[in-house]
């Protein structure tokens, strides 16, 4: 466990995407002896360093929350068209074990 600030911890850390030269992370902390799961936008700094921004969100890490997370995401999976890409995504990632694919570099 990495100790950021006192009273204050991340226990995972991943990489959830990046979009726009943001990256996402998906981030179970605890701060005063409460869980949290949060997904915030990260931006890299000159010295080439993920740093947080203020966007994003967090909420209490119980498993009521979890469970009740987990069961959008795959509602809202089920429902959207990129299913299939995100079952090749998983796929990678277990063979892989890799968070990201390689990216193919944006046209710009």
């Amino acid at each position: 466990m990495i100790k950021l600030e006192p009273d204050f911890s991340d226990l995972l850390h991943v990489p959830l995407c990046i979009h726009k030269g943001k990256q996402y992370f998906l981030t179970i902390s605890e701060f005063r002896e409460t869980h949290y799961i949060s997904i915030r936008e990260y931006y890299m700094d000159e010295y080439e360093e993920w740093l947080p921004t203020p966007n994003g969100f967090s909420m209490p890490y119980t498993l009521e929350s979890s469970s009740n997370l987990f069961s959008a995401l795959v509602s809202l999976l089920s429902r959207a068209e990129v299913l299939t890409e995100v079952l090749k995504h998983v796929e990678f990632c277990s063979r892989t074990g890799q968070a990201l694919p390689p990216r193919a570099p944006s046209p710009e």
